[in-house]
Order: C-alpha cells, then structure tokens, then sequence
C-alpha cells in the first residue's frame, strides 16, 4: 500500500498527555454496554459531536489525548475546578500546566459518562486551531474503560466494555500494545533498522512518523534515500512550530503479523514518541481494546481518495494585511517545478478571484469541500500569483 502523508499550512496534531495516569475519575453507568457515535472527517481529524444541556459540543476523538475542553465550554457548562493540575506536552515538546475540572455528563445512546476529569486549553479557539471549530478533545482518560472499535468506510465509533463480536474469525490481526511514558497506546513496528515503538494516535492525521534524531543517519547507513524532503508548519496545541520532514518509502516493515509494503513513512529529526496517524489507520478496521491492552487491525481495500490527499509542496501564510502568501515551496516537488516561488501573493484560486483573505477563506482552503476555494483534494490545482508587481498563472497537477 502506499500511504501519502499531508504537507498544509495546518497539520492539527493534539497533546500527548504526559501524565495520563492520575487522571483515574470517572464513572460508566452500565457495566455491560456498546452504544455507536457517528464522527465526520475534518482533513483526516475524526470529529463528533454531542449534546450536552441542550447544546451540540464538537470533540476531536483522540486515543493520544487527555480530555480537553476549551474555556470558553467549561464557562457555559458552569464546570467545578478540581484541586490539582496537570501537565501537558504538545507535538513541539512544549510543555504548560493545565486547571483539571469535573467534566460535564456526557450521554452516548443510553450510556452515561460522568464525573471524568477535563483539562482547560485556552487556545482551541484561537487562529488558526479556531478552523477546526473544536469544543474539546475526547482523549484517553475516557476511553481506558472501553474496547474502542473504529470504522472508517461507515464513519462510526463503537465503544463497549468489550468487543462483541469474534475479531479472530472476522479477520481481525491481534498485536499488543504497551503504555510508556503514559503517552499513546504504542506498538511495536519491526524493519530492517529494528524494532520501534509506534505509538496509535487517532488525534494525528497523517500516516507514520518516525520521530527520532538518528533515524536519518541509520536509512542512510541502509541505503536508503529520502523520497523528499520539506519544511512544514504544525498545529501543536500552543501553536505553529517548523519542522524539517523526510520522505521515504520503505517496505517489509511489520506490526504483528500485518506485512507493510512500499509504505510511505516520514522522519522528523527531533526527539519524541513514533506515531501511526489516520492516514495509516483508515487502511484497516480497527479495534483499540484499552482494557485487554490488545490493538486489532483488520485490512480493507480503499481508493487513494480522502485519506491520501495529494501534496504539492508549499504552505500557506495568512498575512495581516489578508494577502495570502506562498511559504516553504519545496524543492523538487510538484508546485516548484510548475514554477511558484516562496513570496508569491495569491489572487486567486481555480479560478475563483480574491486578494485579500479573511479568516474564514484560509480555514475554507483547507477544510470546506463544498467551497470553491477547497485544494486539498483538487487533482489540478489553478493559481493566480503576483510576483514582483507582475500576475502569473501558475497550473499544478497532482501525480501519484
């Protein structure tokens, strides 16, 4: 399978909780229960919504995360402050502590979920995380309980205290998970370079990321060159970071009995745990059974649509000003070799005219598809580009 991991100006990847351990509150009100969620894809972030007093909250659903609410939620629903506090590490590595408040109740079919802790995050609402509209995160400290089963043909999550059907008989691939560093769930992945920890993160949207400061000397000593190579802005939860990122397409990798060929997997030359985003995981049926510690992937058959978007090599920067500016255009791939340079305002895009942005325009580029200035799935991308004064037409095709 190849996997395409996502270069935007926006890669939304959720807190780590460092320690997710204390975070022991919370009751379930059936011992025996499965009740179903149906969640919606937001460039690859799994979202869902649900009703509290009266009013819809919208959720990432991240196996990655501690329960997170925005201020401004934890304000309307009139939450109670706990004594402690916790704290939190984002993808940088920046770490902040966070006020911990007895949650809201929060019903799913005829379930209840009480008295669970949530830690205050007071910049869901901020530009340009404000793109994804989020309430709060549904993390881990919720989950613990529960076998997670997740669908990502029919869009659903199941939660129940056990899996109910035979995943052996269904298909199912069995592979032990660990917690280290009370961090994600983390599974082993086996190449010719080892072994590694690969940590499952449903809060992360691309495929597999290797983390790791020396993983770029030991491809080489391997043979192994880097497909591409590029600069991107991440979403962390306390902001826009640079990182340096590499391609590379590997095969004979293995997680269980479950072979990985021609799998595209990226290394970022910084410390910190390996992750296995959507990108990855939406290749299978998954099962996340928290309470036997067991992660059961079941492989599907899927086009390259939605899950793989195409990448054409440059960011996007949102000046004050609302001119909307290209960044980071990468060297050799596709939108530097159809001749856009890092600087060039857009005027407009596939054919839609408009040189100042607001806001709403710059989170519609990457999260809308109904509107016209959608890209991310566009397998021909029109821009119009002032350089130095001059307008410039610039077409970019997207190859697999």
């Amino acid at each position: 399978m190849k996997i395409l991991t996502l270069l935007l100006a926006i890669t939304f990847i959720t807190p780590l909780a460092a320690y997710a351990s204390i975070l022991d509150s919370g009751e379930i009100s059936k011992a025996q229960y499965s009740v179903t969620l149906p969640f919606k894809l937001v460039n690859n972030m799994m979202i869902v919504s649900l009703p509290i007093k009266g009013k819809n909250y919208h959720f990432m659903f991240d196996t990655g995360a501690a329960n997170v609410l925005s201020n401004q939620a934890i304000k309307e629903l009139g939450l109670n402050k706990r004594s402690y506090t916790m704290k939190f590490h984002d993808i940088s590595g920046e770490e902040r502590e966070s006020e911990l408040y007895k949650g809201p109740d929060l019903h799913i079919g005829d379930v209840s979920f009480t008295n669970f802790d949530f830690a205050a995050l007071d910049t869901l609402k901020d530009f340009p995380m404000s793109c994804f509209k989020l309430d709060g995160i549904l993390g881990y400290n919720l989950l613990r309980h529960s076998a997670v089963a997740i669908d990502y043909q029919k869009k659903e999550i199941t939660l129940s205290d056990s899996y109910k059907g035979n995943p052996i008989s269904e298909g199912y691939n069995p592979i032990g998970f660990s917690f280290y560093n009370n961090d994600a769930p983390q599974v082993a992945i086996f190449h010719q370079f080892g072994d590694l920890l690969l940590g499952i993160d449903t809060g992360k949207d691309n495929g597999i990321t290797f983390n790791h400061p020396e993983m770029l000397s030991v491809l080489d000593g391997l043979g192994y060159k880097p497909d591409s190579s590029y600069t991107i802005k991440a979403l962390g939860m306390y902001g826009l970071k640079e990182y340096k990122m590499h391609d590379y397409t590997l095969s004979n990798m293995s997680i269980g009995r479950i072979v990985l060929n021609d799998t595209t997997v990226t290394v970022k030359a910084k410390k910190g745990i390996s992750l296995a985003g959507v990108g990855f995981l939406s290749y299978f049926k998954t099962i996340i059974d928290f309470p036997s510690r067991v992660l059961w992937l079941k492989p599907i058959s899927k086009e390259e649509d939605g899950f793989s978007l195409p990448r054409y090599g440059f960011n996007l920067d949102l000046a004050p000003d609302g001119k909307l500016l290209t960044s980071h255009v990468a060297e050799g791939m596709l939108a530097h070799q159809a001749g856009l340079k890092n600087g060039d305002q857009i005027i407009a895009i596939n054919g839609s005219n408009k040189s100042i942005f607001s806001q709403n325009d710059y989170c519609n580029i990457y999260l809308d598809q109904s509107n016209h200035l959608y890209i991310s799935r566009s397998k021909r991308l029109n821009l119009t580009v002032l350089r130095k004064g001059k307008q410039k037409d610039i077409i970019i095709y997207y190859k697999k």
